[in-house]
């Protein structure tokens, strides 16, 4: 902290018009976070942190928040999907937007890092025996803003505030896929696919190059008949123009079979093979001249692939086939959001619109809610959009429409599915985005523990408890330590040798947590085990059952190695 408000008063000092922007990543984003008080913000420009261990996000705290129903969001929340993150791991720093502040803060939480406090959502009948699996996962994501690529994102965000802070001076940047877009070619490479490769081959080349070049992503695959090989990946997202090059000017036809192809397997399979990016406009793009196989040899169909389209982000499906097959892929496109182009006319079309259509980015993963619940639906939109259109009930049909890319409506019974914003702008590109919404009457049992039973001697301590209903497992913290997370019932520990406080703090489904079980005992903690048995009988520990504080909406766990160095 001193060193930074010293650094600052040197260089503004010897250059008094000097601004500056800051941008810190696990404790490096604490130091910022703590220093920001004593810091002039007419000197700073903009400060973005990600993994910030005293994030602070009011709308996250409760059972079922105000952010799950999407009210009353943090104006400085860029990135935080989950709408159960309320408070860092190591506390809130309140108020994270200090008077004077406005629109110079932002912060990122990515989804699974309990570092910044986003929750971890559990499956149902999932083994979370393991714990260091869990906490493995959670750690994992705390360490993968830039392999996600939500470091660009911040990157991106500062350039805008740059640019509106100096605009004479900053050039205006070219605006061809000036949002993320990542896509895949995914390439029938049957034998009757000879006549038309070569002519794709260029047009995707162009297509790879102005994406790439505006710094979006292109994948490469190939898929062939039933009967022959599984798809292959070529090129993956990241890999440069270069890389596709070579990989496509490889590509040769052959085998085949019958008329219709390994499609939706091949669909599947890309779109579980990369790493998309949160907030990218998501497509793939099918060069065939054949229809295909519903369902096929693993028993995939159209709607499987439509439903897990819609899991991602979506992923928007174009198809780029013979005119003789559109019909069958009337479904397909018509439920991911696509479009069909003549695989034997002039491409350039509808490569201009793949670089160029408008991206909806919604700022939670899920929305939760209980029956009778109002939500406003609020999503961020690139383009000139010439209307906004909205599926509610998840059937597909885009039946309400609305001023701008806000709704809200209020669900009066129990419902499971993904909620869609469809815009078309002024040329009359389209995109789409999803979220999932869940609006059930279990998501206002909060996780609990009962049947709690303590066994203590010297230096030693055993706990067993039974999970409450809606309670999927259990952070374990000692002191300020957290310690793993594990659905495991039984704990013991050892080497107890000065006084400490061990929390129990069960977990839901969805990752909220519950009132933490406290226990006081004689030691220190030097080894926790799982499993093995415990009796109700001996106890010397003492046990309060207490209510979480506001400002500590996530227990206390381990910072991530060399993590504020990033």
């Amino acid at each position: 902290m001193i060193e930074l408000q010293n650094y600052i008063g040197s260089v503004s000092s010897n250059c008094k018009n000097t601004k500056f922007v800051l941008s810190g990543y696990s404790q490096g984003a604490m130091v910022i976070t703590n220093t920001i008080p004593s810091l002039d913000p007419n000197k700073i420009t903009y400060v973005a942190n990600f993994g910030d261990p005293k994030l602070y996000l009011p709308e996250g705290k409760g059972l079922i928040p105000d952010a799950c129903k999407g009210k009353n969001l943090s104006p400085y929340r860029e990135y935080a999907p989950n709408c159960h993150t309320s408070a860092g791991s190591l506390g809130a720093k309140k108020p994270y937007q200090e008077s004077g502040w406005a629109g110079k803060i932002g912060l990122w939480c990515r989804d699974k890092d309990i570092i910044c406090g986003a929750g971890v959502k559990i499956t149902k009948n999932s083994s979370t025996s393991a714990s260091e699996g869990i906490i493995g996962n959670a750690i994992a994501s705390h360490v993968s803003y830039v392999k996600e690529g939500q470091v660009k994102d911040i990157a991106e965000t500062i350039v805008k505030k740059l640019e509106k802070s100096f605009k004479s001076q900053v050039p205006v940047k070219n605006t061809v896929a000036s949002t993320n877009r990542d896509t895949i070619i995914l390439i029938d490479v049957s034998n009757s696919m000879d006549s038309h490769i070569n002519s794709y081959k260029s047009e995707a080349k162009r297509l790879a190059k102005q994406t790439i070049d505006a710094g979006g992503r292109v994948a490469l695959f190939t898929y062939n008949d039933l009967l022959y090989d599984r798809p292959t990946k070529l090129t993956d997202f990241g890999s440069s123009y270069d890389e596709f090059v070579a990989a496509i000017n490889d590509i040769e036809t052959y085998g085949g079979g019958d008329a219709p192809e390994d499609t939706l397997y091949a669909a599947l399979y890309a779109m579980d093979t990369v790493s998309w990016r949160a907030g990218a406009t998501k497509t793939i793009v099918i060069i065939t001249d054949a229809g295909y196989h519903d369902p096929d040899r693993y028993g995939n169909t159209t709607k499987k692939v439509i439903e897990h389209s819609l899991e991602i982000d979506p992923v928007n499906i174009y198809v780029v086939g013979d005119r003789n097959n559109e019909l069958q892929y009337t479904e397909l496109i018509s439920g991911t959001n696509g479009g069909f182009y003549n695989i034997s006319s002039d491409l350039a079309p509808s490569t201009d619109m793949l670089l160029t259509r408008p991206s909806v980015v919604f700022p939670l993963d899920e929305y939760q809610g209980v029956p009778g619940d109002e939500f406003t639906f609020s999503a961020t939109v690139t383009g000139e959009i010439a209307s906004y259109a909205w599926d509610l009930n998840f059937d597909g049909i885009f039946e309400t429409i609305s001023a701008g890319p806000e709704i809200s409506k209020t669900f009066t019974s129990e419902a499971s599915g993904f909620i869609q914003l469809k815009v078309t702008d002024v040329n009359g590109n389209v995109s789409t985005g999803s979220a999932k919404l869940t609006v059930s009457s279990s998501l206002a049992v909060e996780p609990t523990l009962f049947n709690i039973h303590t066994n203590s001697a010297p230096g030693e301590l055993s706990i067993s408890y039974s999970l409450g209903e809606n309670t999927a497992a259990v952070l374990v913290q000692i002191g300020d330590a957290g310690i793993g997370i594990t659905s495991e019932t039984q704990l013991y520990i050892s080497d107890i040798i000065e006084d400490t406080t061990i929390s129990l703090v069960p977990i839901s489904y969805d990752g909220t947590y519950g009132t933490p079980l406290n226990i006081t005992t004689n030691g220190n903690v030097k080894n926790l085990g799982l499993g093995g048995t415990t009796t109700s009988s001996g106890d010397k520990s003492t046990i309060t059952n207490t209510t979480t504080s506001n400002d500590v909406a996530s227990p206390a766990v381990p910072l991530a190695p060399n993590s504020g160095k990033r």
